[in-house]
C-alpha cells in the first residue's frame, strides 16, 4: 500500500513536472511574439514601453502627442482633456435625443388631435342629419 502510495506520487511529480515545463513553453513563446511585434511598433515609430504598447488608450494618446505636444504634454492632461470632451458630447447628444422625444411627442399628440377633430366632426355631422 505504501508503494503504490509513492509509485503515484513520483508519477504525479513527473506529470506537474511536464505541465511546468509546457507552460513555460508557451509563455517563452508568447513572449517572443509580444517582443516581435514591439519590435514592429517601435520600427514604425513608436515609444511607449513594451508593457504599454498594446493599450489602446496609451497608443490613442501617443497618436494624439504626436500631433499636438503642447495641448498634450502629458498622458495624465490628455486623459483630462478626453474625459471633458466625451462628458460634452455625451451631454449633446442627450439634449438632441430630449429634443427628438419631445418633437415626436408633439407631433403625436397633434395627429391625435386632428383625428379627434375628424371624429367630432364626423359626430356632428351624422347628428344632424
Amino acid at each position: 500500500m505504501n508503494e503504490t502510495f509513492l509509485v503515484e506520487s513520483i508519477i504525479q511529480s513527473i506529470k506537474a513536472k511536464k505541465e511546468f515545463k509546457a507552460a513555460d513553453k508557451e509563455r517563452e513563446k508568447e513572449d517572443r511574439k509580444k517582443k516581435m511585434r514591439y519590435l514592429t511598433y517601435q520600427q514604425a515609430g513608436g515609444r511607449l514601453s513594451i508593457d504599454n504598447f498594446e493599450d489602446k488608450e496609451m497608443r490613442r494618446y501617443e497618436l494624439d502627442h504626436r500631433r499636438n505636444p503642447k495641448m498634450y504634454p502629458n498622458f495624465k492632461t490628455w486623459k483630462r482633456l478626453k474625459m471633458e470632451e466625451r462628458k460634452q458630447k455625451a451631454e449633446v447628444e442627450e439634449k438632441e435625443s430630449k429634443n427628438k422625444r419631445r418633437k415626436a411627442q408633439a407631433e403625436h399628440e397633434k395627429s391625435i388631435a386632428n383625428i379627434n377633430a375628424v371624429r367630432a366632426a364626423r359626430m356632428k355631422k351624422e347628428n344632424m342629419i
